[in-house]
């Protein structure tokens, strides 16, 4: 059988900051440190003796982690717990503490063991490593986001059509609340490139968006540029008069706005087809976008510059 005093060398010696508190009702009363919890915290065996070693606690020290530990006190359990502690310099560290109770031979808890480390560098990489990941999210969510706008107008691009567009699609048709649709169309564009130039042909382009996430901005309006000089905007909520009125709004919004571009001045004007109801259950996303692009059209052949409404009879319940 080893000698006491190897023990006590082995105490004495350990890399590792070693604590034994005595139970004194809920407080644990410091009887003994060694010198590696000396050089760990800043404090003097002199200094610790006696103390309960909850003063290494400070602000930072978490209510959660003091919960953790007065449970696992309360219950005579081991613990193995990092917190925030404080050196006697007022240095806060990470601290990796190993919590052990001692049973006497009626099996009733005297003391605890308290192992513990400086694991500051190796929570601080962490952090660095979690905030880094949250980090590239973020950008990765962000260039995906990209991905799925227009870059001339900043619009959404068709890519939402199968996401954004039929999630807000099967939230109408839980709701039995108006869908509306507006296709959206830039009357005699190719002559405006082709006598123009394409230069005014985006400038135009820019134009119609930007009056567009004007007047279309809830958060639960969905603008696209659907291709070329078309245009899609899918809302909710509005009944067809107030839709028709918002279609009226955007077109003559554009007829009176003028684009001015090397000495030179256009007017634009558009044909919108609107297509408003509450989606039936045998209805689909594409059947109605493809209603308000038939009205769009309708309203072309009966001169451009209008807006063609399509209504659906059914009505809120």
């Amino acid at each position: 059988m080893l000698d006491f005093s190897i023990y006590m060398k082995a105490l004495e010696s350990t890399r590792d900051g070693l604590v034994i508190t005595k139970t004194e009702g809920r407080n644990n009363i410091v009887v003994y440190v060694n010198p590696a919890y000396s050089k760990l915290t800043g404090y003097e065996r002199a200094e610790v003796l006696g103390r309960d070693n909850r003063f290494l606690q400070g602000c930072a020290t978490t209510q959660e982690e003091k919960k953790r530990m007065r449970i696992a006190i309360d219950n005579g359990e081991p613990l193995l717990i990092t917190l925030q502690n404080y050196k006697k310099d007022g240095t806060p560290f990470w601290n990796e503490l190993s919590l052990s109770p001692i049973t006497n031979d009626q099996r009733i808890i005297e003391y605890y063991i308290g192992i513990q480390k400086d694991v500051t560098e190796r929570v601080e990489l962490n952090q660095k490593l979690i905030e880094s990941n949250r980090t590239l999210e973020l950008l990765n969510l962000s260039l995906k986001e990209q991905n799925k706008l227009d870059a001339l107008t900043q619009l959404y691009n068709r890519t939402v059509l199968n996401d954004k567009a039929q999630l807000l699609f099967e939230i109408v048709q839980r709701e039995q609340n108006f869908l509306s649709v507006f296709f959206i169309d830039i009357d005699k564009f190719k002559n405006i490139n082709d006598l123009y130039g394409h230069k005014f042909g985006d400038a135009g382009i820019q134009s119609v968006a930007k009056a567009i996430k004007t007047l279309f901005k809830r958060p639960s309006d969905l603008a696209i540029r659907y291709g070329g000089e078309e245009f899609l905007v899918v809302t909710y909520g509005n009944t067809p008069e107030e839709s028709q009125l918002l279609a009226e709004h955007l077109r003559k919004q554009i007829e009176t706005t003028k684009i001015s571009m090397n000495n030179q001045t256009l007017s634009l004007t558009l044909s919108i087809g609107l297509f408003c109801c509450i989606p039936e259950s045998t209805q689909t996303l594409d059947s109605i976008i493809q209603q308000a692009d038939l009205a769009m059209y309708a309203a072309k052949h009966n001169g451009r510059n209008q807006v063609q409404v399509a209504l659906c009879d059914k009505l809120p319940k």
